[in-house]
């Protein structure tokens, strides 16, 4: 059993982690101590009155502090109630992804590992010349040990927000002595 000094820190802890959740991933106003304060208001007793908050609340008291807890474990300590909101949560998600349109890309893989994402085929080419230029003043004999195609180009569909995430792990062709 928590003490009263505990369950204060761990309730503090929990509202400041809330807040920053709700500006980086909602896109709430205001600095992360003006959320927090919000969610500060909404306590309840020991529950909170908004019906989101107050799983969050208890799902952050599930989770242990020292390591996370398994999915598994996690949700066998869920009741009904709870467990029903994360389904509706997830399947509203999903249904989400499942609209989001799609964007074909070009990926440039040298070696068997991406190297490069284009969003269009000329430069994917291009990345591919300036790498095959680069390579050929100055070869790493090591580079080039994939068994199969160790240079290739591949095309697929990306939904559009995975895009910016592709396309920032992005190599320079020149820098292959790094990889």
């Amino acid at each position: 059993m928590l003490t009263w000094e505990e369950l204060k820190k761990l309730r503090e802890d929990f509202e400041t982690a809330y807040a920053r959740h709700a500006k980086r991933h909602v896109g709430l106003d205001g600095t992360t101590e003006e959320i927090a304060e919000l969610v500060k208001k909404d306590r309840n007793g020991p529950h909170y009155r908004n019906e989101q908050c107050d799983y969050a609340w208890i799902g952050y008291q599930l989770a242990p502090i020292p390591k996370k807890q398994s999915t598994p474990d996690f949700l066998a300590d869920m009741d009904r109630d709870q467990l029903r909101y994360c389904v509706g949560a997830a399947t509203e998600r999903l249904e989400k992804l499942a609209e989001a349109e799609k964007v074909k890309v070009w990926l440039v893989r040298v070696d068997g590992s991406r190297r490069y994402t284009a969003t269009s085929a000329p430069e994917a080419l291009d990345w591919m010349a300036r790498f095959s230029a680069a390579f050929q003043a100055a070869p790493v004999e090591d580079l080039m040990d994939a068994e199969d195609y160790p240079v290739s180009i591949q095309a697929r569909s990306l939904f559009a927000d995975e895009l910016p995430g592709m396309l920032s792990l992005n190599d320079k062709p020149e820098d292959f002595a790094q990889w």
